[in-house]
């Protein structure tokens, strides 16, 4: 192998590498702002289901409070893209002196588009199973804090 395949691989893998970690840090962000978002409005949904709401306009309604916080972020996201994309276009054009055109090929939108409604789905999971789970005593209970399974413990290491 010459030496520029040997590059061209090593960027490929770091590149995919810091999007997986990316990814990986924004479901987690995704999933601990849906579960808080149940653990808050628990009283309000055990009230629903009380009404005679079925389970599955439960799920409807969380996965389009999921769906406000992905499509604004999606936006976003391909217009922060668009701007980047224009800039460094600009700036290689200055440093190597030569005109560069950089084109985003669909795929790139449709990769965007499927992880920015992936993510976000992926990260609903628990926090639905969290809201179908509690019993209805429970989920009407104002009284009782909602986080009672937190549990701390703390380790002290010797030397």
């Amino acid at each position: 192998m010459d030496q520029q395949r040997i590059i061209e691989y090593m960027l490929n893998n770091v590149l995919a590498t810091v999007i997986f970690f990316i990814c990986l840090l924004s479901l987690i962000l995704i999933f601990s702002l849906m579960q808080t978002d149940v653990e808050e409005r628990k009283y309000e949904f055990a009230v629903l289901r009380t009404l005679g709401m079925p389970n599955k306009s439960l799920i409807t309604l969380i996965t389009i409070q999921t769906l406000i916080f992905a499509l604004p972020a999606i936006v976003a996201g391909f217009g922060l893209m668009r701007v980047l994309v224009a800039a460094s276009q600009v700036a290689l054009n200055e440093l190597a002196q030569i005109p560069i055109t950089i084109v985003m090929l669909n795929r790139t939108y449709a990769l965007g588009l499927f992880t920015g409604l992936l993510i976000p789905f992926l990260s609903t999971i628990s926090p639905i199973k969290s809201a179908l789970s509690s019993t209805l005593r429970s989920g009407l209970d104002k009284f009782r804090p909602s986080i009672d399974d937190v549990e701390v413990e703390m380790v002290r290491f010797e030397n």
